[in-house]
């Protein structure tokens, strides 16, 4: 990665910038520019932080993200495999055996069978008739079936006589508009929105209500939550996606795995 990390040192110093000014623009922390430049990717969480730390070094600096992005992969293709130690052979795992399948002659009697169906046939014909006899000579009772929830004939209640009140919608999520950046949802059927965050790798967040900042942007481990409510709209920025499940008034949102880089979810309040 000697050939990488030159590239970004060299292109750094000709823009005249320090780490320190470059951790201002891109808002990641000064530490991991360190890294990137001498070559240390260990201290990344994971691959997706890695390259998404890279494109933005690169596009600060004058780089192309796309080339820089091309280069990494070659020199990380190139790099010497880790040898795999074979395991001792130990005894052998006895493995059942498969059951032999048994042929299952079926002899049939001519004279059983067919005297079986006639009487089955003479016992539902008997049967059809009765009920038939039994049908006729019923009258009906008069009353009318009882109506739920203690309802009169248009839509009363039975002992207060006040018209019955239909509950409220479920909360629901409508997808409005989706990219390669940000996808938003509107959000009905409540009068707030109540977000849930719960982390399943390590994850950086940033979130806005109703427009104010939350929160200082930080980062959440697996098994961590977040919770936040709002009255018009809620705005989240993952740096992981896949390590997040958001869920909005109990409606979980599907294809978080779809975003393999950092993306914003909007979720706007309609009355």
């Amino acid at each position: 990665m000697d050939e990488l990390t030159a590239l970004l040192r060299q292109a750094r110093l000709e823009k005249q910038l320090s780490l320190k000014d470059i951790s201002e623009i891109t808002k990641i922390q000064p530490r991991y520019l360190e890294a990137l430049e001498n070559g240390d990717f260990s201290v990344f969480a994971g691959e997706v932080y890695l390259k998404g730390a890279l494109k933005n070094f690169a596009a600060t600096v004058g780089l192309d993200p796309a080339e820089v992005m091309a280069l990494y992969n070659k020199l990380r293709s190139q790099e010497p495999e880790v040898e795999e130690v074979e395991q001792p052979v130990g005894e052998k795992v006895k493995t059942a055996a498969k059951p032999r399948r048994q042929k299952v002659e079926v002899t049939r009697q001519g004279p059983s069978f067919t005297a079986g169906v006639i009487v089955l046939l003479l016992f539902l014909v008997a049967a059809a008739i009765w009920y038939g006899i039994k049908g006729t000579t019923e009258e009906p009772s008069g009353e009318p079936e009882p109506l739920q929830n203690g309802q009169i004939p248009g839509g009363s209640n039975a002992i207060t006589g006040e018209p019955v009140v239909e509950p409220p919608p479920s909360p629901a999520l409508e997808l409005v508009s989706a990219s390669g950046r940000e996808t938003v949802y509107s959000v009905t059927g409540t009068e707030e929105i109540q977000v849930k965050l719960t982390f399943r790798e390590l994850c950086w967040v940033q979130l806005k209500t109703d427009g104010t900042e939350s929160f200082y942007p930080r980062s959440f481990k697996k098994g961590e939550e977040l919770e936040a409510t709002a009255t018009d709209t809620v705005w989240i920025r993952l740096g992981n996606p896949p390590g997040a499940v958001i869920t909005v008034n109990e409606n979980v949102i599907e294809g978080m795995l779809e975003h393999t880089h950092p993306h914003n979810f909007v979720f706007v309040l309609e009355q």
